[in-house]
């Protein structure tokens, strides 16, 4: 009798311990699967002639609730470019309505950051949390979501199935919390990334992005990767960039609830104050080359048609031969981001590219109708060409261009990338607003370009230029 109520509890012990790893499997983090809708595959077609391109990860930025308008990725991602564009797949490559041109509206080498700019709002993805880097410990768990290359490699279909299912998300830890690599502050991860994985978010546990999964670290070989040696770029940098140019983040909470009041807001006030996958500020039309004519444009049908025709040829490049994981190798062997950055202190956004504002030539200068005009509210000074060193005073409305009869601060001809109406600088309620009046190549304001025919707030201090960093003002 007693040999068999041994045998029934044994029995049943077993049958417990068989169910206890079904229920273990059947837990989810459902905020990390939430995280997934703000996930996207960033297609960069780099020689259309050849059908060659690469593919990189990036993640939805906005205010909750609203269509989606700008994206986070890596600079490498979309560095190389063969046209105005790159592109957003929602869903494969054979969809062309799940796929988006964007526009590059800000890129930084260092940090490897760009913001891409859709003109139409995306409502098939989320904006993401953003949390501050300076909130992880050593030890927690942390998420890289993204589209590596070697599971695109291993699917059987050749049109990169990119849908929040086809998301790759791994799991590790934070192993060091501050790693500076050529001044850029990094966090230090053993969650396996891979080609493709650059520019896609690392999320905490409650789905709360705190970096930019940049670069992994390779061997002195400079061939073999350090395993669990992987690196992600303080999310501070695209706050930061955000701030300063008034764009609208959702806040997020550290997971055990210290980062915030437990409600993620939008913010939308400035405070005072690499290598996975594969770039400056919104505009409704691509930017274009100053070397080419200022009336061509270009036919976003056609710009679709030229990935949908050319997907057999891309994929085998795009998936396999693009290596984006691999920095250039140090004294010591190990990754290196390419380029400068700012060294020590506290994490800072790098804005804008290119030569930095200098002297200049001061020709050109105020026409007949801002002379006459009445109050003068608020003034900027030109810090490089052709107005370099002039205050001017802005009335009501000045605008601003090459063509006298409709600009009152008139720019010379053969000013580098300023149009013959530019934008309009207007002073209003107290505040001094621009705008972009459809020029062709962008009005520029703390790095990033405006949208066309849309008011930005200026600033005290805020710096705009016109078409090229050459034509530099400040406020104030």
């Amino acid at each position: 009798m007693r040999k068999r109520k041994m045998a029934a509890w044994l029995l049943a012990l077993a049958l417990l311990a068989s169910l206890l790893p079904a229920e273990v499997c059947l837990a989810v983090n459902q905020d990390v699967l939430d995280a997934r809708d703000g996930v996207v595959r960033v297609f960069n077609i780099v020689d259309e002639e050849e059908g060659l391109a690469s593919t990189g990860t990036g993640f939805a930025v906005g205010a909750p609730g609203e269509p989606v308008h700008y994206f986070i990725t890596n600079h490498h991602v979309v560095d190389g470019r063969s046209s105005d564009y790159v592109y957003l797949v929602l869903e494969d490559l054979t969809q062309s309505d799940s796929i988006y041109p964007v526009q590059v509206v800000y890129e930084s080498a260092a940090p490897d950051l760009a913001i891409l700019y859709s003109e139409t709002g995306i409502t098939e993805r989320t904006p993401l949390p953003l949390l501050s880097a300076s909130s992880l410990e050593v030890t927690q768990e942390v998420y890289a979501l993204g589209f590596p290359g070697v599971s695109d490699n291993q699917n059987d279909d050749p049109n990169l199935p990119s849908s929040i299912g086809d998301i790759t998300v791994t799991s590790g830890t934070v192993t060091r919390q501050e790693m500076v690599n050529d001044g850029v502050y990094c966090v230090q991860i053993d969650a396996v990334v891979n080609n493709g994985n650059s520019g896609g978010p690392l999320v905490t546990e409650n789905g709360c992005v705190v970096g930019v999964n940049t670069f992994i670290a390779l061997n002195s070989d400079d061939h073999t990767r350090a395993d669990g040696t992987n690196y992600s770029q303080y999310i501070d940098y695209v706050i930061e960039i955000l701030e300063s140019n008034d764009l609208p983040y959702i806040q997020g909470e550290a997971p055990n609830g210290g980062g915030g009041d437990g409600q993620p807001e939008p913010a939308t006030e400035a405070p005072d104050g690499q290598d996975p996958g594969e770039e400056e500020a919104p505009e409704s039309k691509p930017e274009k080359d100053p070397e080419k004519d200022e009336d061509e444009d270009k036919d976003e049908d056609s710009q679709l048609g030229v990935i949908v025709a050319a997907v057999v040829a891309v994929v085998a490049v795009a998936a396999a031969a693009v290596v984006f994981l691999r920095k250039r190798k140090g004294p010591a062997g190990g990754a290196r981001n390419q380029g400068g950055g700012q060294r020590g202190g506290q994490p800072g956004p790098q804005p804008g590219v290119g030569p930095q504002p200098g002297p200049g030539p001061r020709p050109g200068g105020m026409g007949a109708g801002a002379q006459a005009a009445a109050a003068w509210a608020v003034a900027i000074t030109g810090v490089s060409g052709p107005l370099a060193g002039q205050r001017i005073e802005v009335p009501d409305t000045v605008r601003v261009g090459r063509d006298p009869s409709r600009c009152q601060l008139i720019f010379p001809e053969g000013s580098p990338g300023v149009s013959s109406l530019h934008c309009e600088l207007r002073f209003q309620g107290g505040c001094l607003y621009l705008t972009d009046l459809g020029s062709t190549y962008g009005t520029f304001r703390n790095g990033m370009r405006l949208p066309q025919n849309q008011p930005v707030a200026l600033q005290a201090g805020d710096r705009f230029y016109l078409g090229d960093p050459s034509n530099a003002f400040q406020v104030g």
